[in-house]
C-alpha cells in the first residue's frame, strides 16, 4: 500500500490547527477574537478532512465479510485503551462528568448526549467504523450505497427530532466518511466527484449561510455542503501535487502523534497552566504556544510511543 505524504502533511497541520490554535485559546482571554465566522468555518472544514482522512484509510483496508470482527478488534485495539485514559483524565481533572464519561466508554454520547468535550470526536469516528463494512459492501453500487448514507442519516435525524439527544455533528461529518471511503475505493475523482462539481457546491453552501432558517437543526444541517467540499478541494488538491510534499521528520512526528494530541493536550494545557501562567496577556499567549504547545507534543509523542511498545510486545500477529 503506497503511503501518501501528503496525508501525514494534512493531519500535521490540522493537529496543529485544532490543537494550537482553536483550543489553545481556550486557556487565556488575551485574544478572545480568535473565535468569529472565518475560523468557525474554518474549523468544521479542519474537523471534516480529518473525518474524510478516516473514511479513505477505511476505503485502503479490506472488510471482508469472514474478517469483519478482525477489522472491528483491530480498531478497538487502536484507539480504546489511549482513549480511556484521556476520558479517565478529564474526569479527573474535572472537565467531563461521570455521566457523561460513562457513556462516552461505551461510544453511545453521542446519541444519548451530552457528548463530551472534545473526545465527542472520537466517540463519533467509531461510530462510523462501525457503518464501514456496509459502505464497503456497497461502494460498487451507486443506489445502494447512496440509499444506505440515507437511511442512516435520516434515522439519525428522526432520532434528533423525537429524543432531542442526538449530536448533529454524526450528521455533519457522516457525508464525509462515506465520501473518504467512496473516493478512496473509486477514485479521487469521478463523473459527478470532481474539483469543479466541489467548487460548486462549495459556492452554493457559502451562499446557503446567508438564508435565514428557523431552526437551529436547520442551521447546522446547512453546513454540510461547506463541511463536504471544503475537506474534499483540500484532499484532492494536496493529493494531486503529492511529490511536492517531501518526507519531513518533524511533520511525520506530529502526525503520528496526532491521535494522541488530541486525546490528552486539554489536560497537559490545564496542568502547564497551574505550574505557571504569566499574568500578562502576549507572555501567556507567547507560553501557551510555545511552552504548553511543545509539551503537548512531547507527552503525546510519548504515550502514543509506549502505547505501540506494548502492543507490539502483547500483540504481535494483530
Amino acid at each position: 500500500m503506497k503511503n501518501l505524504n501528503h496525508i501525514e502533511y494534512l493531519r500535521a497541520l490540522s493537529m496543529l490547527y485544532i490543537v494550537g490554535y482553536w483550543h489553545l485559546f481556550n486557556y487565556t482571554e488575551a485574544f478572545p477574537e480568535y473565535h468569529n465566522a472565518f475560523t468557525s468555518i474554518l474549523t468544521f472544514i479542519v474537523l471534516g478532512l480529518f473525518v474524510f482522512i478516516s473514511g479513505f484509510l477505511v476505503g485502503r483496508t479490506e472488510i471482508k465479510s469472514n474478517n469483519r470482527i478482525h477489522f472491528f478488534k483491530k480498531r478497538l485495539i487502536r484507539i480504546y485503551p489511549l482513549y480511556v485514559l484521556s476520558i479517565t483524565l478529564f474526569y479527573v481533572y474535572g472537565i467531563n462528568d461521570a455521566d457523561t464519561s460513562l457513556k462516552s466508554l461505551v461510544f453511545l454520547s453521542m446519541y444519548l448526549g451530552p457528548p463530551p468535550l472534545t473526545l465527542w470526536f472520537i466517540a463519533m469516528i467509531f461510530l462510523f467504523y462501525l457503518a464501514s463494512p456496509f459502505l464497503h459492501n456497497f461502494v460498487d453500487y451507486p443506489i445502494k450505497f447512496i440509499s444506505f448514507i440515507l437511511l442512516i442519516f435520516m434515522a439519525t435525524l428522526a432520532l434528533r427530532v423525537i429524543f432531542k439527544q442526538v449530536d448533529l455533528r454524526v450528521l455533519l461529518y457522516f457525508p464525509c466518511f462515506c465520501l473518504g471511503l467512496y473516493c478512496s475505493k473509486q477514485g479521487l475523482k469521478t463523473k459527478m466527484i470532481n474539483i469543479k462539481t466541489a467548487l460548486l457546491v462549495l459556492f452554493l453552501g457559502f451562499n446557503l449561510l446567508f438564508v435565514e432558517i428557523n431552526s437551529w437543526t436547520l442551521n447546522k444541517l446547512k453546513e454540510i455542503p461547506i463541511v463536504l467540499s471544503g475537506s474534499y478541494l483540500i484532499f484532492v488538491i494536496s493529493n494531486l501535487n503529492e511529490n511536492k510534499f517531501q518526507k519531513v521528520k518533524l511533520i511525520s512526528l506530529i502526525s503520528y502523534s496526532s491521535f494522541a494530541m488530541y486525546l490528552f493536550h486539554r489536560p497537559v494545557y490545564i496542568t502547564m497552566k497551574a505550574f505557571y501562567f504569566p499574568e500578562n496577556g502576549v507572555l501567556q499567549i507567547v507560553y501557551l504556544s510555545t511552552v504548553c504547545l511543545f509539551m503537548v507534543a512531547f507527552i503525546s509523542w510519548c504515550l502514543q510511543k509506549l502505547y505501540d511498545r506494548t502492543y507490539m510486545v502483547l500483540m504481535p500477529s494483530t
